[in-house]
Formats: structure tokens, C-alpha cells, sequence
């Protein structure tokens, strides 16, 4: 069953890009909520923000809670392959990368494999169903924005302040008002995967304040940027308190030298961070089997 509820922002948008005029929201753009699980809803929601840049996210919200618990909140960033439409966009995390398919594996244990590769391995899978089994899956609160290929702009910098805005000023304060999630920094992370990586990285890196972990699922990071990237993460660090660092690739990742690099380079900063690469190449298939669900694993599991 899908909920539509007409959004209430139609006025001037506060979040438009140098040399673009602030518009307004088109009125036949409309929330949705889709019901049909037992496990989440699925949160369609058009926001404030600049259509040139980014005006919509879905938000994936745990049900069966119980009373009084809220959960952490991860703002999901996609990859280059839906940067030029909203729609895909929007449900890349959700659909393409398996994302609530995997959020309802893990509530209903055992898992299996859901591809014919052997990506996610007997063993890992013996792993993950034993730590199950000891502590059942609570869950996260997943914001999924439309991430725009940012670094292709005209002005790139311009365009990753304004995204930064955007997630800070609107994603993160709709997400909370939707979502039972815990609302505190220390509880809130940003991941990408391929081209989103250097966009979680540049927006983490402007208001490290808000997120107590950044994280790269399949990245699209140069080793060349390992060096600079340590560096701001260090200096959040040291300036906002202990940031953890996710870094997941994969054996067949053509990313995975430069997560690789990174992980050097945090070492010798001594951030805490967390390197996986399993086994499998740079697709969908090994991210709707292995990546969404290590994702979603770590960050269940990040805080007590």
C-alpha cells in the first residue's frame, strides 16, 4: 500500500546553486510511504532544496521497535550510474543495491546467499548467523539521497558546499522528524558507494561535527587523495572527538588500491577505521549480497 501526502513546501528555495535562480517546488510532486513491508516503511519525500541540485530522498524506516527505541541514522549516497536521473537515484540504495531486501534478511535470520557467486562466503555467512544468533539485527534509519555528479559541475566546489548544506539544513533534520532515530551526532554516519565515496568524504569533511562515522562502500577514491582525505578525517578527530572510518571494497574493486591507501593513512593518524574487502567484483550483484549487507551489519553493530 503506498501513502501520498502532497508536500507543503512551495515556496522560494533557500539552497540554489551560484547561477541558478532558487525555484519552487512543482505541486504535483508528491510524498510517499510505502507500507507493504512488515519490517520498514519506505519513505518517498520531496524536500526543500534546489531542482538543479537536489530536491527528493528515500528514507528507509525500521518498524517493530520497541517502545521507546530509536536507532542510528545513515545518510546513503549512490553511485555514478543513477546520477542523472531522480527516480533512479533515489531507489538505487533501496533497490538496485538490495537495501531492503538485505534490512529483511537480517531480521529474519538465518541468511543465505541470494546470488550464484560465491561473493559472500560460507564462512562469512556461518559468521554473520552465529553473531545473529546471539544478538538479533535492531536496524538503522537509511536516508538515500539523489546525489548529482558533483565533481562534473562547473564549479565543483560551489556544488559540494551547496550539497553540504542541503544534507545538513534539510536531510538530516526530515529525516529525524520521520524516522525513530537517535538524534545525536555520535548516531549518525554518511556512506557512499563508487562515485558517491568522494561525495560522502567532501561533505563529511565540511561539517564533521555532524556525523560520528564516514564511510566508502566500493568508493570511487584515488590513491593520489588517500594522504589529503586522512588528513580531515584526523582533524575531525582531534577537533569533534573519535570518528570511525568504514572502508569496504572488494578483491575485484578497481577502487579497492585506493581504499587500500586510505586505510595506510589512517593507520598512521591512528583513526580508528574498519577495512573489509571480501570477495567480488564492482557491481550490483555483489552489492545487493555482500555490500548492503556489511553496511548495514556495521552500523547496527557501531554502538553498544
Amino acid at each position: 500500500m503506498v501513502v501520498g501526502r502532497r508536500n507543503a513546501l512551495l515556496g522560494a528555495l533557500a539552497f540554489a546553486l551560484p547561477g541558478h535562480e532558487a525555484l519552487s517546488l512543482p505541486a504535483e510532486r508528491v510524498d510517499t510511504i510505502d507500507i507493504t513491508s512488515g519490517d520498514f516503511d519506505m519513505h518517498d519525500l520531496f524536500v526543500e532544496g534546489d531542482p538543479a541540485l537536489a530536491s527528493r530522498f528515500a528514507l528507509l524506516s525500521p518498524k517493530g521497535l520497541p517502545r521507546g527505541t530509536r536507532v542510528p541514522l545513515v545518510v546513503a549516497l549512490h553511485g555514478l550510474g543513477e546520477a542523472y536521473d531522480e527516480n533512479l537515484g533515489v531507489r538505487a540504495w533501496a533497490e538496485l543495491y538490495g537495501l531492503k531486501a538485505t534490512f529483511s534478511r537480517l531480521r529474519h535470520p538465518p541468511i543465505e546467499r541470494v546470488g550464484q557467486r560465491k561473493d559472500l562466503t560460507d564462512p562469512r555467512i556461518a559468521e554473520v548467523n552465529g553473531a545473529l544468533a546471539q544478538r538479533a539485527f535492531r536496524g538503522v534509519a537509511v536516508a538515500c539521497p539523489f546525489t548529482p555528479h558533483i565533481a562534473a559541475l562547473r564549479d565543483p566546489v560551489a556544488g559540494y558546499d551547496a550539497y553540504t548544506k542541503w544534507i545538513a539544513d534539510v536531510v538530516l533534520p526530515r529525516a529525524r522528524q520521520a524516522a525513530k532515530v537517535i538524534d545525536d551526532p555520535s548516531a549518525t554516519a554518511i556512506v557512499g558507494c563508487s562515485m558517491g565515496g568522494p561525495v560522502a568524504l567532501e561533505v563529511f569533511s565540511r561539517r564533521p561535527e555532524l556525523f560520528g562515522s564516514v564511510g566508502l562502500v566500493q568508493g570511487a577514491v584515488a590513491s593520489f587523495s588517500a594522504e589529503r582525505h586522512a588528513t580531515q578525517i584526523a582533524k575531525a578527530s582531534a577537533e569533534h572527538g573519535p570518528r570511525d572510518v568504514l572502508l569496504l571494497s572488494s578483491t575485484g574493486d578497481p577502487y579497492r588500491d585506493g581504499h587500500m591507501a586510505l586505510d595506510k593513512e589512517l593507520t598512521a593518524r591512528s583513526v580508528k577505521h574498519t577495512l573489509l574487502v571480501p570477495p567480488g567484483p564492482h557491481d550490483q550483484p555483489w552489492l545487493r549480497d555482500v555490500g548492503s549487507l556489511e553496511m548495514l551489519l556495521y552500523h547496527d553493530s557501531r554502538l553498544p
